[in-house]
């Protein structure tokens, strides 16, 4: 049973790579290139290193090698789409709609894998949606109506992109071994960090920065962390049923949404999170429903 530990502490590490790049994008980084930038760098290193260690088989053919390379820049669109979001939104409200991705993985696995879904499944799909909705509903001051936060449809956008890229994946599993998937998806996620960044003035921004040593330093721990999380993954995927491994990691948006209320209690500066009793009541609310939702998809789908 080490699968269980191995998926709680994926979700616990991923966690906390969130909340780092939350803090990292929004609060010391002059813009979403000054970050991308030196995050590119780590990325094509790590990349890098796993091409030389498991290098791609010779016979994989060229159709599984293109879908293994679009899906890899699909999903560095969806780290740039995410870490923007985090630069200007909560981290308690953004990271749950992006984790609503397996609605899309479930509708879209009718058409391409020839899928059912049962009454179970749209029922997770609808709290799913419910839930994303309820937690992007921002309440103005007096007078003011009730909004969807800004990035709402593009974090959707960033959830189907997340599902088109897990349907390559999945299809790619088939020639390549998972550390093949992820050399060449970090060095599909460097080449898109690259071309979103790579300027003069991002250059002049990094040469600027105070504390510029201590910053590169938590930059490399949280990528570093987030390969970790990954690699926990994979071996409880290793080692349980698929469905089980990420029903448990997906309680990821309620250990955020717990940690967020921690930090913004003690250490209010270390997050853009706004805390008044109606936000607190209807985050709490709409975390536990998308989180029901996902992991009734994930069980049932």
């Amino acid at each position: 049973m080490i699968w269980i530990p191995l998926a709680f502490a994926n979700a616990a590490t991923m966690t906390i790579v969130n909340l780092a790049d939350s803090h990292l994008n929004s609060k010391r980084m002059p813009s979403l290139s000054a970050y991308l930038l030196p995050v590119s760098f780590i990325q094509l290193v790590v990349a890098i290193v796993l091409l030389v260690i498991f290098p791609l088989p010779q016979n994989g053919g060229v159709i599984p090698l293109l879908v293994l390379i679009g899906s890899g820049l699909m999903n560095g669109g969806v780290a740039a789409l995410t870490l923007n979001a985090l630069r200007h939104g909560e981290v308690s409200r953004v990271i749950p709609v992006v984790t609503t991705s397996p609605i899309f993985i479930a509708l879209f696995s009718i058409p391409l894998l020839g899928s059912m879904i049962g009454f179970l499944g749209w029922i997770g799909i609808i709290l799913t949606v419910t839930g994303s909705v309820l937690i992007s509903i921002q309440f103005g001051g007096s007078g003011q109506k009730m909004r969807l936060q800004k990035s709402f449809f593009v974090l959707i956008l960033t959830a189907i992109m997340s599902a088109i890229a897990a349907i390559g994946f999945k299809y790619a599993l088939r020639t390549y071994s998972f550390w093949d998937i992820q050399g060449v998806q970090g060095a599909c996620i460097a080449i898109v960090f690259f071309a979103y960044s790579m300027r003069r003035s991002t250059i002049d921004e990094l040469k600027k920065l105070k504390h510029r040593t201590q910053l590169m330093a938590f930059t490399l721990g949280t990528q570093l962390l987030g390969i970790a999380g990954i690699t926990l993954l994979f071996a409880a995927v290793q080692n349980g049923p698929v469905s089980f491994v990420y029903a448990i990691t997906n309680v990821r948006p309620v250990l955020i949404f717990l940690l967020t209320l921690v930090i913004s209690r003690f250490y209010p500066a270390f997050l853009n999170e706004r805390l008044t009793k109606t936000t607190v009541l209807t985050k709490l609310v709409a975390v536990l429903i998308v989180t029901a939702g996902v992991v009734i998809i994930r069980l049932s789908v």
